[in-house]
């Protein structure tokens, strides 16, 4: 695999960007945008630490997600499901999760046997890529935008957009480009797909937590200006594109056509 460093005119190999390795993940952020990253991610951690939000127990991260049972780990024990349908018993798979938040599905499919790389901009050892420390399997991490996997030289079985598709600022182009990356008959993931029908009650209550962490941080808590959510018109871009979407539980959809403010939760398949 090579990797095209915002620094450099052409694509390097992983040993040739060891100056850029650190905490466990190579950092492919062009130079003009690393300030305000910094500036969001840290703003980031600090918005979570005051939301007491629950920090994971060291030892729990090595079984992601089978060690935890909110309901949050519970829908990604669906996900894995879904990825291992696609795995169908195949070994050795050359894999990419973008958006791998702490690394756990990149973990779960490396002790598997396949080769991963894992992308994601949050870096923090509890929800971001300095995370992996915490992991004995052996995966590559990169701090990269989902929009930027032009940076990536290499072909891949699975590409999972692993729960963040609402919120990557140019969707069409990073379906493009993981187009692209995909191997002959390979597969892309799309898990977590928030689709609402009505979508003024989720509009409202993202648009307040955007504002309470404006106020208080001077930037928006959703990086690339993105909705953080999906509609009838993103379900219809997904059709025009090939993408199959398909709700984790088939009843839970059919009332939510029934109560269209409520949310859906699909995944979607595309297959070349």
């Amino acid at each position: 695999m090579k990797l095209l460093h915002p620094n450099k005119e052409k694509y390097l190999s992983i040993k040739e960007l060891k100056v850029y390795y650190k905490d466990g993940y190579y950092k492919l952020i062009d130079e003009k945008n690393i300030e305000r990253l910094n500036y969001f991610l840290s703003s980031f951690e600090a918005y979570g630490k005051n939301k007491e939000l629950k920090l994971i127990e060291k030892d729990l991260y090595d079984n992601l997600p089978f060690s935890i049972h909110t309901k949050v780990w519970k829908e990604r024990q669906k996900d894995i499901k879904i990825v291992d349908h696609f795995i169908n018993n195949r070994l050795n798979l050359d894999m990419l999760d973008i958006g791998s938040w702490n690394g756990w599905l990149a973990n779960y499919l490396s002790k598997k046997g396949h080769e991963v790389v894992a992308t994601n901009i949050f870096i923090d050892e509890i929800n971001g890529l300095t995370a992996k420390k915490f992991y004995k399997s052996n995966f590559i991490s990169l701090q990269l935008f989902a929009d930027e996997l032009f940076r990536i030289e290499h072909k891949f079985d699975i590409i999972i957009f692993n729960r963040n598709w609402p919120y990557i600022k140019n969707e069409v182009e990073a379906f493009e480009q993981a187009k692209k990356l995909l191997k002959k008959n390979g597969t892309i993931i799309f898990t977590g797909l928030p689709i609402y029908i009505k979508s003024d009650a989720i509009e409202k209550k993202l648009k307040l937590a955007d504002e309470e962490f404006m106020n208080t941080y001077g930037i928006s808590l959703y990086y690339n200006a993105t909705k953080g959510y999906l509609n009838n018109l993103d379900k219809l871009w997904f059709s025009e594109n090939d993408i199959q979407i398909k709700p984790y539980n088939k009843l839970k959809y059919f009332l939510r056509m029934i109560f269209p403010k409520k949310v859906s939760i699909c995944y979607g398949i595309f297959k070349n």
